[in-house]
């Protein structure tokens, strides 16, 4: 910092000089520690921040782990109708070799599902209604309330990934009914 004084230095009173002289000093060590403070709050941000980012990126990694397993939903879902839909041919068929072949096929398919962690189910009669992967297609009344909910047939195989139905089961379920309502 350049100051321009139109007098002579000599004219400068001493006391004066001395004066400017220590708050130009007070100035410059003011500056440098503001440097410095405004570096460390530097360091001290780009810490945090890289902290951060780095924390994000794992979770974002996470997420992607994730989604790539939903990534094959559609696909997967399509095999477990298509399996739903011509399963029931092979009982059909009287050629015990095309039937053979065919179950072979159905059986390929499984584990193609199984390979994904596809769950297939099947409810047996009695067992207490799935919420999550059953729908119902038949309501059949009881005056037994063990019965409630209680899943008479399935009619079809449900799919299912952890906690996500590709294909729901489609069952008959019991449903009591009080004869004293009537």
């Amino acid at each position: 910092m350049i100051i321009i004084i139109d007098t002579e230095i000599n004219e400068i009173e001493p006391d004066i000089f001395q004066e400017i002289k220590q708050q130009l000093n007070d100035i410059s060590e003011n500056i440098q520690n503001t440097t410095k403070e405004i570096r460390d709050i530097n360091k001290l941000y780009h810490g945090e921040f890289s902290g951060r980012l780095s924390s994000m990126q794992e979770k974002l990694d996470h997420y992607q782990d994730i989604e790539k397993g939903r990534l094959y939903d559609e696909i997967l879902r399509d095999l477990a109708r298509i399996y739903n839909n011509y399963y029931s041919i092979i009982s059909e068929l009287t050629d015990e070799k095309s039937k053979k072949g065919l179950a072979y096929m159905f059986e390929d398919i499984l584990q193609i599902l199984e390979s994904y962690q596809v769950v297939k189910l099947i409810s047996q009669p009695g067992d207490k209604r799935n919420t999550r992967h059953c729908q119902i297609s038949e309501k059949i009344f009881t005056e037994d309330p063990e019965k409630h909910d209680t899943v008479v047939r399935s009619k079809s195989a449900g799919f299912y990934i952890e906690n996500r139905t590709l294909v729901k089961e489609i069952i008959d379920v019991y449903v009591y009914k009080n004869q004293k309502e009537k």
